[in-house]
């Protein structure tokens, strides 16, 4: 695992290793443009809206999903 080589990341809070996730998924994805995949992201955003509008009661919350399988509270 990369954090193991570098054991600074460990020292960092939950909020900086998020905003180096962030920095590192923007310097990967932010810089190349990839249009297949802002295509592919928007045919499954579109298909899940549809879905939804079409079922909104087989909906569940975010906090029964958490619950329904056992995830912890600060995910």
């Amino acid at each position: 695992m990369i954090a193991e080589r570098i054991p600074e990341i460990a020292k960092l809070t939950r909020e900086e290793r998020l905003q180096l996730a962030c920095e590192l998924w923007e310097e990967e994805w932010g810089s190349h443009p990839h249009p297949e995949m802002d295509e592919a992201i928007g045919k499954l955003l579109k298909k899940r809206w549809e879905e939804y509008e079409a079922n909104p009661s087989a909906v569940i919350t975010y906090e029964e999903m958490r619950k329904k399988y056992g995830l912890p509270s600060d995910v």
